[in-house]
């Protein structure tokens, strides 16, 4: 929705179904709307693998579960920051119809492209931290609640 009020419908508030269809009408306009999909598909299994194998594991097995949930988190953001880069690119509208686009993200040196795949991977990791330390709290709460029935 964000790529189409971008091109084409600047100063709409919503788009109608007629601005959906010349949308992916355009050339590429269809799988521009798919762009990314690969990389936010990887994404989110990293993120679901943590929410129900790894979140519980720490949470039974560490005297300090709300810190080992946040680290859970944490890491898997980390982990899957690059994908999360590559999906941002794709779908950016600049990179439409670019076969590579992701390419240049790929070139220079070590540090420049490690630079370029985490950018922005501290903020995203902390987030995905405290949504970890949301799960373990919810899970201890329906846990108690269950316990004193």
């Amino acid at each position: 929705m964000e790529q189409l009020l971008q091109t084409g419908a600047a100063g709409k508030t919503h788009l109608s179904l007629r601005d959906m269809a010349a949308y992916a009408a355009r050339p590429g306009g269809l799988r521009g709307l798919w762009a990314g999909f690969p990389a936010l598909w990887a994404r989110e299994t990293v993120y679901i693998a943590a929410v129900t194998v790894l979140n519980p594991l720490a949470a039974e097995r560490v005297p300090q579960p709300a810190l080992a949930a946040f680290a859970v988190g944490f890491g898997s953001g980390f982990a899957s920051a690059p994908l999360q880069t590559l999906n941002v690119v794709m779908k950016d509208e600049r990179n439409r119809g670019v076969r590579r686009a992701w390419a240049p993200l790929l070139a220079g040196d070590a540090a420049t492209v490690l630079n370029r795949l985490f950018y922005g991977a501290a903020a995203r990791s902390t987030r995905t931290g405290a949504a970890g330390v949301l799960w373990y709290a919810a899970r201890r709460l329906t846990a108690d609640e269950h316990r004193s029935r």
